[in-house]
């Protein structure tokens, strides 16, 4: 659900009524809990903080169990993925020591084997080294079938991509698509992560026609896998941008510092329907056309003034043609997302699901030289999902912004 700071404060409370710290002595309850906390971190970016936990799990399962003990193993190897992107040399390093006990005291075709094998395969791909990532994707891949064997096809196609090995990468590119198609289902995320590869494959060489005709297919199948995430048709519901208006002059736009200052109103407004703003609308307003089918995501930095992010919408549909273009139905977070919803919620998936519905992406610039919403995690992730099902993406800055952009070309 993304609440890394409740659930880090949950475990630690945990500890607290357990009289423990998180990195006290082997107890299996604590082990257990420093690894959902070792996740928070990570999915937060607290690499330090991970790598610490890390380590002295992996240290007290050696001392216990022993270094050649599954659990043991499993830490090292997590520990390895922890430096996969900080510190490759220190990777590659715990990689190989979990490698060389593996193959010491496993079969080599043993799946916890090639688990690490194909992780220090797709590490030397991305240092470059490429004929010894080969080496061991070719062991993984003639090993045990049972094991993830279309990831290890996947990577050693890319692998070969990279060499410009087109004519090798090519088989192993279309046997993984073919075989998660088969086995997972045509619009499932693995089979269309491996689409997008042999999309990308064409455009490599150069078959244009190929290329756009199967990201045509992609796009068609990533829509309608992201449509699962919300059957609810009122997750698309969009405020007019005149309706947005007559919300400032009702509530006193002017006295809000940002935009997330209007949250508690929307609460407040929203309590006895637990519903989202625009569908309280739509409930209480039978008919009223200030709610309706969203035209257009809108994606915006929290911290600007909620009077700046309409002005500067308003100057930017003013121009269009008709009175539906010019005053169009707004996706806009606060008012067209529950806010009442704070658990067993996808939201990384449903924005990029509702953006694919839309089809129309524009992202708010208070200042054209210092674009905030660049700098925010969130708006970054909604950037990529217009760029993922190929929507249409548009800056909106306003007046003195575009002037601003004249200038400075």
């Amino acid at each position: 659900l993304g609440r890394y700071e409740d659930a880090e404060n949950e475990i630690q409370s945990t500890f607290e009524c357990l009289n423990v710290r998180a990195d006290n002595n082997y107890n299996p309850l604590l082990i257990g809990l420093s690894n959902v906390l070792i996740e928070s971190y990570e999915k937060q970016g607290k690499f330090e903080l991970a790598e610490s936990l890390y380590n002295h799990s992996y240290v007290t399962l050696s001392e216990f169990y022993g270094e050649r003990h599954p659990d043991t193993l499993t830490a090292l190897y997590k520990l390895a993925t922890v430096y996969l992107y900080r510190d490759r040399t220190k990777a590659e390093e715990i990689f190989r020591k979990c490698l060389i006990v593996q193959q010491s005291g496993l079969p080599k075709d043993h799946p916890e084997t090639l688990r690490t094998a194909t992780g220090l395969a797709i590490l030397l791909t991305k240092m470059s080294r490429f004929d010894e990532a080969e080496d061991l994707f070719r062991i993984v891949i003639d090993g045990n079938r049972s094991f993830n064997h279309y990831e290890a096809l996947f990577s050693y196609g890319r692998c070969l991509m990279e060499e410009r090995r087109l004519d090798e990468a090519e088989p192993l590119l279309i046997e993984t698509f073919e075989g998660r198609k088969r086995d997972y289902g045509a619009d499932h995320s693995d089979t269309l992560i491996a689409m997008k590869q042999i999309v990308e494959f064409h455009q490599m060489r150069g078959c244009e026609d190929k290329a756009s005709e199967l990201q045509q297919r992609y796009i068609v199948l990533r829509r309608d896998s992201l449509a699962r995430y919300l059957p609810d048709k009122d997750n698309f519901l969009g405020i007019k941008l005149s309706s947005l208006e007559r919300f400032l002059t009702t509530f006193g736009g002017e006295d809000f510092v940002a935009t997330r200052d209007i949250k508690g109103i929307i609460l407040k407004e929203t309590m006895q329907d637990k519903c989202s703003y625009c569908d309280m609308l739509r409930k209480r307003n039978s008919g009223d056309s200030s709610v309706g089918k969203a035209t257009v995501f809108v994606s915006h930095y929290w911290g600007n003034k909620i009077t700046q992010l309409v002005a500067i919408l308003k100057h930017h549909f003013s121009s269009f043609e008709t009175e539906a273009e010019r005053d169009p139905y707004l996706w806009i977070d606060l008012f067209s997302f529950n806010q009442h919803i704070t658990t067993n919620f996808n939201f990384f998936g449903s924005i990029e699901a509702i953006i694919a519905n839309i089809n129309n992406t524009v992202m708010v610039f208070e200042a054209w030289n210092s674009p905030l919403p660049l700098t925010r995690a969130w708006c970054i992730w909604e950037l990529y999902c217009t760029i993922d099902t190929n929507s249409k993406f548009t800056i909106a800055c306003g007046g003195e912004g575009e002037v601003g952009i004249e200038g400075g070309l």
